[in-house]
């Protein structure tokens, strides 16, 4: 077990280097100067030469990635072109927001679809069926910021039991801290319990047909025995997969909910820094979030080899 995780960790690092190299050329080679962005309109060629000089972007590209790379490796991650500031102290003083709704929507994403997947499989064709399956076609068809400003308008607008837009740290206590993250996790919760119930229950369908299946049954076993024995368990592989694809695809969905919710967490932070050209932000940001996507995939291939033992040979 710790031998294949060390192998999956040290195939990490040509996987970062990668992402790092393709990040910085990519900004870099896009069109724009945001050298010209700090310098506003009424600049002078002099001063933008002055101020492209001060961020290091008159010397020749590789030279730029080499002075980038090697901060890097001493955990600088660089100083914001914009604010000055350092972007670990950006990133630390915007990802308390985003931990918390990421690890709200997952919570109740797994806690809602999971039991709503197997109670589909169990009654196959039944009315619950039905309305899982519906649930589910609804939930993959409406994009998140359109259940976002739906919710609002009704939840908060209409019977004003929400607010609006904001966030509320658990400090200002737990009320106001709930009542500001209730929505975006709903919002970001509804395509990730559509799509793990709908994977949960073709999971222990397909499973419950199997030969295994039939011979626990032959053996007299009772049948919610062999259900969560036999059926649970085998099923478990294709559900652990797609929960950890829905974390991995949580980031994509956090920087629109943000948006929407006017949260100031990392997602909010991207659209800025992207907007703005801060090339040190937005490569600090990507490097963040393809990180955390490798050690989601090293998490989940783990649970693999609990489930399943063979799979670590």
């Amino acid at each position: 077990m710790y031998a294949y995780i060390a192998r999956r960790l040290i195939t990490t690092l040509p996987v970062m280097l990668l992402v790092a190299l393709i990040v910085f050329f990519m900004l870099r080679l896009a069109p724009g100067d945001p050298a010209a962005l700090v310098a506003g309109d009424e600049a002078t060629t002099e001063q933008l030469e002055l101020i492209r000089q001060s961020m290091g972007l008159d010397k020749p590209i590789y030279i730029q990635f080499m002075i980038w790379l090697g901060n890097l490796v001493r955990g600088d991650l660089g100083v914001s072109f914009l604010s000055g500031t350092s972007v670990y102290d950006m990133i630390k003083g915007r990802i308390s927001p985003t931990l918390i709704i990421c690890a709200a929507t997952i919570s109740v994403s797994i806690l809602v679809a999971v039991p709503l997947g197997i109670i589909a499989a169990w009654r196959q064709g039944g009315w619950t069926d039905r309305g899982v399956m519906a649930f589910s076609v609804l939930g993959f068809s409406v994009p998140n910021f359109i259940i976002g400003y739906v919710l609002i308008y009704f939840v908060s607008l209409k019977l004003g039991w929400l607010p609006v837009q904001g966030y509320k740290p658990p400090s200002a206590g737990l009320v106001p801290f709930l009542k500001s993250i209730t929505l975006p996790v709903l919002v970001l919760s509804t395509v990730y319990v559509a799509l793990i119930a709908r994977i949960t229950r073709s999971s222990v369908i397909e499973v419950m047909g199997e030969d295994f299946i039939r011979t626990a049954r032959a053996k007299g076993l009772r049948e919610h025995l062999v259900f969560l024995r036999h059926g649970l368990r085998n099923a478990a592989i294709p559900i652990i997969t797609i929960i950890g694809i829905g974390v991995a695809a949580l980031i994509g969905g956090v920087v629109v909910t943000e948006s929407v919710f006017n949260l100031p967490g990392l997602g909010r932070l991207v659209v800025e820094a992207v907007l703005a050209r801060d090339f040190p932000v937005v490569q600090g940001l990507i490097l963040l979030f393809s990180f955390t996507y490798i050690i989601i995939n090293l998490v989940v291939d783990i649970l693999y080899t609990v489930f399943d033992p063979r799979i670590r040979y």
